[in-house]
């Protein structure tokens, strides 16, 4: 990568994770602030930011995504760059990705052996504001490396590299930016690499991604209780299986095949 862009990449992931922090902070303090007001004990705020927890994440997200956009896209001449980086980076989704999120899906099931979940916070809102939280949390990390490809350029190492930071960056600033979640482990750092891969190497779309995460990851977490923020508390089943890590990594490594397969048989063709 060369070195200006590599400046420039590294400065728009970095301004993207501290401006998450800043207004997580400014969410937290302001929520707390009204709390207190209430005389509400700390036990309370605690619950209640938990409850919310999904909310406040693409709260933080979303404005933080807007903020940087906003300065990524200032050397633009069009008038609305962002709707422009949608639907230059839309593309059909590939073929057989039905076929990749069948079988993923069937790897989920079968590696977390779920049972009834017998939580009395189990419902159908919860999950329904899980399976979203999750979906704009994954498009939103897409969307931003889409945003900074097309404007600083990677060729295909830079662009494996940039993968491999982002995911890694994710994962790690959630769990310090989040701490009332409860399962932002290993194995999201592999959902993340996968659905970014899937973004980035071959062809440049959000369709594919965007399709993988509708179909395989948002039902794990919303009805399995494979919830990065509020676990198995809200879902209609539990997971009885401890192998998440080793099930994603083997949903990383399957993506990771129909990424090859898909360059290769496009080379043929």
């Amino acid at each position: 990568m060369k070195l200006q862009g590599f400046s420039r990449f590294s400065s728009a992931v970095l301004a993207y994770y501290l401006l998450c922090g800043l207004f997580q902070l400014v969410t937290v303090s302001l929520i707390s602030f009204f709390h207190f007001l209430l005389d509400h004990k700390l036990g309370v705020i605690e619950d209640w930011v938990f409850d919310k927890g999904w909310e406040i994440v693409v709260l933080v997200k979303v404005c933080a995504f807007y903020v940087v956009q906003k300065f990524v896209h200032l050397p633009s001449q069009s008038r609305q760059p962002f709707r422009d980086l949608i639907l230059e980076t839309w593309k059909k989704p590939s073929r057989n990705l039905f076929a990749l999120c069948v079988a993923a899906f069937l790897i989920c099931i079968f590696s977390a052996s779920p049972v009834t979940n017998f939580h009395q916070g189990a419902n159908i809102f919860k999950a329904l504001i899980s399976y979203t939280g999750i979906s704009v949390l994954l498009l939103l990390d897409v969307l931003m490396l889409l945003s900074l490809r097309l404007h600083f350029g990677f060729g295909i190492w830079e662009n494996r590299f940039s993968v491999l930071v982002l995911a890694l960056l994710f994962w790690l600033a959630n769990k310090i930016l989040f701490p009332f979640a409860l399962a932002f482990g290993a194995h999201i750092f592999f959902i993340h690499l996968a659905v970014l891969q899937l973004a980035l190497w071959g062809r440049d779309n959000w369709s594919d991604p965007a399709f993988f995460i509708g179909f395989v990851i948002a039902p794990m977490a919303a009805l399995v209780g494979i919830d990065p923020v509020w676990g198995d508390r809200f879902s209609m089943l539990s997971s009885t299986s401890d192998l998440h890590v080793a099930t994603y990594a083997a949903i990383w490594l399957l993506c990771s095949g129909f990424i090859w397969w898909r360059a290769k048989t496009e080379q043929i063709a």
